[in-house]
């Protein structure tokens, strides 16, 4: 199973977070969380109308990667909320894509600029390096989103491509995705 034992972590504003797997009873504040984030975010691929997710549907989701040995899900929590996701995929079903996995994060917006997405994506790390077959982590961002990017460089992460125009924001309004990744030491 992708476990981790959960963990305390400080912000930067000397907040406490808890870090840790997703439990069922957490499928509500995760969907509460998802829909904030689609409504207050302009660096999100799907606008909040397209997100349609029940809670038994989450509730199965989380059930199914918390038995996955190859995908991880992290919450991060402050005083009972969600406030915080990163979601894990690795490439198992094919053989020579299964050295590399991909992530997503989302953090509220009141909670940004806490580390707190520091905190998930080392903690993505320290997991994957002690899983033999995962070698590579990636990720897609928007090029729009200059502090995520600022913080994948800091911890690591090159960009390896770009597709031109790929998001669409409106009409003559686009968005190139950037691809990034690190080789896990």
């Amino acid at each position: 199973m992708a476990k981790i034992n959960p963990r305390c972590m400080v912000s930067s504003e000397g907040l406490e977070y808890v870090i840790r797997n997703p439990i069922i009873e957490d499928a509500k504040g995760i969907l509460a969380l998802a829909n904030s984030v689609s409504k207050e975010s302009e660096f999100q691929v799907s606008e909040p109308d397209e997100f349609k997710m029940t809670i038994s549907e989450e509730k199965k989701w989380i059930e199914r990667m918390n038995v996955s040995e190859w995908n991880l899900v992290l919450v991060a929590e402050f005083q009972g909320k969600i406030i915080g996701l990163l979601d894990f995929h690795c490439n198992s079903k094919q053989r020579r894509l299964s050295h590399t996995g991909g992530f997503g994060i989302s953090v509220l917006k009141e909670h940004r600029n806490q580390k707190i997405g520091s905190m998930l994506i080392e903690t993505l790390l320290e997991w994957a390096r002690g899983v033999r077959q995962i070698e590579k982590v990636t990720l897609a961002v928007l090029a729009s989103n200059d502090r995520a990017i600022y913080l994948y460089k800091k911890l690591g992460f090159l960009e390896e491509g770009r597709r031109i125009k790929a998001i669409k924001l409106g009409p003559d309004q686009y968005v190139d995705d950037i691809l990034m990744a690190r080789f896990l030491d």
